[in-house]
């Protein structure tokens, strides 16, 4: 076989091979290579290459496959590299050749240090390309942990990736298994709070390993480190791997999690599958009692009953006695335990076993709602609480570190660490209390805000504690939970540490953020707070596919940061991803008691919305709102109370808003559901009063043009509504709420409101003309395809509505505006009877706007008593849009408008009274 298309070929083969299980291995080679003994050479010499129990560097089934690994090939390949890096890299020696690269020993010049160079094989590149390689660069470079070995450099050498790493002296985890047996009770703990740890930081990252084994494990004494990610993803690029075959399952079957080896979707579950294997392997099948319970949840077939992160493992292994974790507490769907219970559970057992480690009194009291903070700040040392003098100088780095990272995020005036130093030596004759001398530094130092903490010493690991506090009131406003590492990784602690201390600050010196209760007492990294924050400057713009992904990636770089989960739910709701806010909300059930009761009150009244029960989830916005000073639950109250025709409820919430408040300032959806609360009082002028003042503050938002129009149009205010319509002639055409929408809208409320049929349609026939025109030149742009056909139908053209509705349905199957249009044209036609089982196929309704247009449906052929049933339940459950509703069903529920139960449902449109 030769040519790249062959050696294309082979590799595919290759790859499903490996699926295949050891034992029908032979038989498939003999059926898929029949007519080709070379193929079938090739196929079961790269078999025995690949080595199923060895590791990334002992064999390669491309070697075996005779692709290019002669003597000569290496000789040119360190000829190249010596060539184009000799200046920073003197290769020393080969270290080993895996499926994809070639390792060498180097020093690297700059710096005189012993480096792993890593190179793409030249013969893969042809036909595997640079994808793989660079991904892992692109991996290893985000990934900074004391327990993984990361990345130094990168670039290109005669056209091929390459990156360096650091070299760690060691053996791996297979080779002292294999020289040793089992390892020791206490090694083995050790070794899998390492492994543990490096997971929970990649996935904390979004990146699955997907090749966890011992052959990737590296050990230094007793401490391990991961290697190779050279088969990891990013988790957020989706559940299909783009860079290899659809369904294959790639990694080593031996430690290949069930959904794993059935090449279905993985997560960060599939690691810590991955990760039992090797715990009970390292121990001779028999964990010890203290944690044998989670390696038995790791190793539960369905991902959904092993631990919600690797988080749960390093908990579980800091614990001592047995039987401390059950498999009901550790499974991801029931983990009752916060950080913060896990943190105090910690000191406290530490207490009472441990010299050295902090008094369980110590815990600092963190304030429910903090105050804006003062400046200017300052960084105390931390206190060396571990008994050992050597570790003084972690106090001080600490500390010195936090300062650089204020100065760098420019939080505000900060005192220079020199000043803060030679303060605290001044001050090291302390007698009294911790508290007391840092009163005194704070007070020495003239400080706004103080920073300190102290370094313990609990079972073997350093501990970081830190906490920001009030030097005005000294009250602890934040206090991130402990960091626990190994004590020759105590930078990397102290930079996790100190950017949680930075995240915390830009909580509260956020005027929206700082309001939501829980956000602050467990903060998380600055980096994912900055991402979050632009999900929200996003969110608040309307963006919500821009804003869930800044959501989405808040969460990957720190999965203990629950809330923009939660608020990448939201973002997707306002999208209709149904699916997918299904998914996520499910997600967040299981964790539900990591999140704050604020929180969680706003997960339960999503839940509430997708199961239909409008009231449930009004009452649950209605107590969030109860539990802080943020805007956001009674706004969301107000927003359900509109969809139950509640609109006296909803403006009772509003008005209690200041609408130049923090969090309530840049959020135009307020004035909206204002405008709906007015216009479902009949209080028309206040609408329009509304709408103008939207459009004032937020000239790009178009619906505010839309919301007067209708103020104006209900009032009977003609002349005014002329010369809106004069200024939206001269704005641009291409937006969902343009003058053609506004002149639909003018033409419905006018005949909703006045009764004025000829008025009513005078509007709609400029509509139509306007619309047409628009679509003349852009035949596809959906918004002028939508306002058309609602025209039509208000004009009672039922047949063209028809057509253009199911036109736009075909197009956009997941809209439901779209389907109901069409529906209900349909009905007007030929009956409901013509259309229902097509109602039949969407399912049993369970949402109200699913139960509303039923309802028209039923309307369109004079089922009253169906049709007003069906609206009234439909009510019930709260109706998605209802503000317009009266107006939009004109040509089928409006026909009831003098029926009782219409009124009694809608109020009547046409009568000077307000809903009830």
């Amino acid at each position: 076989m030769t040519g790249t298309e062959d050696q294309r070929r082979l590799l595919e083969l290759f790859d499903r091979l490996l699926d295949i299980p050891p034992e029908d291995r032979n038989a498939w080679i003999g059926k898929h290579a029949a007519d080709d003994a070379d193929l079938r050479a090739r196929l079961e010499a790269m078999l025995k290459g690949h080595g199923i129990e060895s590791g990334p560097l002992d064999h390669s089934p491309v070697s075996a496959a005779g692709l290019g690994d002669s003597t000569q090939d290496g000789e040119r390949l360190r000829a190249l590299l010596d060539e184009t890096l000799g200046e920073r890299y003197e290769i020393e020696s080969e270290l080993g050749r895996g499926g994809m690269a070639i390792v060498y020993r180097a020093r690297e010049r700059k710096h005189d240090r012993i480096v792993v160079l890593k190179v793409l094989r030249p013969e893969l590149r042809p036909f595997l390309g640079d994808d793989r390689f660079e991904r892992e660069v692109r991996i290893a470079s985000q990934m900074s942990h004391p327990n993984i070995v990361g990345l130094i450099d990168s670039g290109t050498a005669g056209g091929l990736p390459f990156f360096v790493m650091p070299y760690v002296e060691g053996e791996t985890l297979r080779t002292r298994l294999e020289r040793d047996g089992p390892l020791p009770v206490a090694t083995a703990r050790t070794v899998m709070q390492d492994i543990a740890a490096g997971l929970d930081h990649a996935h904390r990252l979004g990146i699955v390993h997907r090749d966890l084994k011992p052959e990737n494990i590296l050990l230094t004494g007793d401490h391990a480190y991961i290697l190779d990610f050279g088969i990891a993803r990013p988790f957020e690029d989706g559940d299909q791997d783009t860079l290899t075959r659809p369904g294959l399952a790639l990694g080593t079957p031996r430690y290949m999690a069930p959904e794993q080896r059935e090449g279905r979707s993985v997560d960060f579950r599939t690691d810590l599958y991955a990760w039992g294997l090797i715990a009970r392997e390292i121990t001779a099948d028999e964990p010890p009692p203290a944690w044998a319970d989670v390696v038995q949840v790791c190793l539960q077939p369905n991902p959904a009953d092993r631990p919600a992160d690797a988080g749960v493992i390093i908990r579980a292994l800091e614990r001592d006695g047995p039987g401390a974790w059950s498999l009901g507490r550790l499974a991801g769907r029931a983990w009752p335990w916060t950080a913060a219970a896990v943190a105090l559970a910690l000191l406290a057992w530490g207490a009472v076993s441990r010299a050295g480690s902090p008094p369980a009194s110590s815990e600092p009291s963190v304030a429910a709602a903090p105050p804006s903070l003062a400046t200017p700040f300052a960084v105390a040392p931390f206190r060396n609480e571990t008994g050992d003098p050597d570790y003084d100088m972690l106090g001080r780095l600490a500390a010195d570190w936090i300062v650089q990272g204020l100065q760098e995020a420019d939080a505000g005036p900060v005192v220079p660490w020199s000043a803060s130093r030679a303060a605290a030596e001044e001050l090291a004759t302390w007698g009294g209390p911790p508290d007391s001398a840092s009163a005194d530094l704070a007070e020495t130092l003239s400080a706004g805000t103080l920073i300190d903490g102290a370094v313990y010493a609990i079972g073997g690991r350093l501990s970081f504690r830190a906490r920001v506090t009030d030097a005005r009131t000294r009250r602890v406003v934040s206090a991130p939970p402990p960091i626990s590492v190994a004590p020759d990784s105590a930078e990397h602690a102290i930079r996790e540490l100190r950017d949680r201390i930075l995240g915390s600050l830009a909580i509260e010196r956020d005027p929206l953020l700082a309001r939501i209760p829980g956000l602050s007492g467990n903060p998380p990294i600055l980096e994912a707070y900055r991402a979050y924050e632009r999900g929200l400057e996003l969110f608040e713009a309307q963006e919500y596919g821009e804003a869930q992904r800044e959501y989405e990636r808040a969460f990957a770089l720190d999965t203990s940061f629950l809330v923009p989960k939660l608020s990448a739910a939201i973002a997707m709701y306002n999208q209709g991803l149904w699916e997918e806010v299904d998914s996520t909300l499910a997600y967040l059930e299981v964790r539900r008691d990591r999140l704050t009761e604020y929180h969680d009150f706003r997960r339960r009244s999503m839940v509430a919305q997708r199961q239909g029960d409008g009231q449930r989830a009004y009452r649950l916005e209605l107590r969030r709102a109860e539990l802080g000073p943020t805007p956001l639950g009674s706004y969301n109250a107000a927003n359900l109370a509109n969809d139950l025709n509640r609109p006296g409820e909803a403006l009772r919430l509003l008005s209690n808003l200041d609408p130049n408040a923090p969090g309530i300032r840049g959020w135009a959806q307020y004035w909206t559901q204002l405008a709906h609360a007015h216009h479902g009082l009949r209080q028309f002028d206040q609408e329009v009063e509304a709408a103008r003042e939207m459009w004032a503050r937020f000239p790009e938002r178009r619906v505010a043009t839309v919301l007067a129009a209708r103020g104006l149009a209900a009032a009977g205010r003609h002349a005014e509504l002329d010369s809106l319509f004069a200024a939206l002639q001269l704005l641009p055409a291409d937006t969902y709420w343009s003058l053609g929408a506004a002149l639909v809208v003018a033409g419905e409320e006018t005949r909703a409101h006045l009764g004025d049929a000829a008025a009513a349609a005078a509007y709609l026939d400029r509509a139509v003309t306007w619309l047409q025109a628009r679509l003349d030149e852009k035949p596809d742009d959906r918004s002028h395809r939508y306002w058309l056909a609602s025209a039509r139908y208000d004009l009672e053209d039922f047949a063209e509505a028809e057509r253009l509705f199911r036109a736009l349905s075909t197009d956009y199957p997941d809209r439901t505006d779209f389907r109901t249009g069409a529906l209900v044209a349909s009905a007007q036609l030929a009956g409901p009877e013509a259309v229902r089982a097509r109602l039949e196929a969407d399912g049993e309704p369970v949402h109200g706007h699913e139960l509303a247009r039923r309802a028209r449906v039923e309307a369109a052929g004079d089922n009253a008593d169906r049709a007003l049933s069906l609206l009234t339940e439909g009510l019930r459950h709260g109706i998605s849009g209802l503000p317009w509703l009266h107006a939009t069903s004109l040509p089928d529920l409006g026909r009831f408008a003098a029926d009782p139960r219409y009124v009694a449902a809608l109020g009547s449109v046409r009568l000077p009274t307000a809903y009830p």
